[in-house]
């Protein structure tokens, strides 16, 4: 009896003391698992750090990036100013000051960007000035065009610039562009308004500042119909849009 009762201690014994070391085990395990947990989490603390840190540069490269541009585009605005105005008074040569008073006139009264109309009225006086018209024939006939390109624009509502480069293309002979839209500058119709007007010369005998006279005549009377339609209709959400578009540029120019 006495020997059993020993054996069983000694088992007892045995069998504590490889718990006891099991258990020292998982308690290292644990504690390792503890270390390495927490630099898991000091590194994606830190991997987020960066990452935000990052994000934050980026956000601001971009804002600066944007605020840059917009600086550099009121800048340019008033570049472009400063252009227009030397194209348009090297163009008008002593009718500067004259062909001035009219733009601002027509742009305030309609609420246009005056150096858009002043380039605009300055390359139609170039073309009309290299086709060997005079000064003052050239002056009106830039006026005119001008005004009615404005009109194009509102009534069949398309930009000002394809107004103005249509027009610009039916003053130098081609066809197709205010074709398009209703206008015809051919031959056959430029040789009967020379008649209608008693003028019996052929148009192949005419020079060139003769047919850029009969085709800007031919342009105005076509354009009967729609003469005033950007001054009639300015209230009109199209008129409108262009408007605020001119003058959002009139506010770019300034800060410039």
């Amino acid at each position: 009896m006495a020997e059993q009762v020993v054996d069983k201690l000694i088992i007892n014994v045995d069998v504590t003391g490889n718990a006891s070391k099991e258990i020292g085990n998982i308690n290292t395990q644990l504690k390792n698992m503890g270390k390495k947990g927490k630099e898991s989490v000091d590194k994606n603390t830190l991997f987020s750090s960066l990452s935000m840190f990052t994000g934050k540069l980026i956000v601001m490269g971009y804002a600066l990036k944007k605020t840059v541009n917009m600086f550099s585009g009121f800048v340019n605005e008033s570049t472009a100013y400063t252009e227009n105005l030397n194209l348009f008074r090297v163009t008008f040569g002593q009718l500067s000051d004259e062909a001035e008073r009219f733009t601002n006139t027509f742009a305030n009264a309609l609420g246009l960007d005056v150096s858009q109309v002043m380039r605009n009225m300055g390359f139609f006086n170039q073309i009309a000035t290299g086709f060997g018209l005079v000064e003052d024939k050239a002056f009106e006939m830039s006026k005119t065009l001008t005004q009615i390109s404005y009109d194009i624009s509102s009534f069949f509502d398309i930009s000002v610039e394809e107004s103005i480069a249509k027009v610009q293309s039916g003053l130098a002979g081609e066809l197709e562009p205010l074709r398009r839209i209703g206008y015809a500058l051919d031959q056959a119709t430029l040789q009967q308004l020379a008649y209608n007007l008693g003028i019996q010369k052929s148009i192949r005998e005419m020079t060139q500042a003769e047919k850029a006279q009969l085709r800007t005549i031919a342009i105005y009377q076509q354009s009967t119909n729609i003469m005033g339609d950007l001054a009639e209709t300015i209230e009109s959400p199209a008129n409108q849009l262009r408007i605020l578009k001119q003058q959002f540029t009139l506010l770019a120019r300034s800060i410039g």
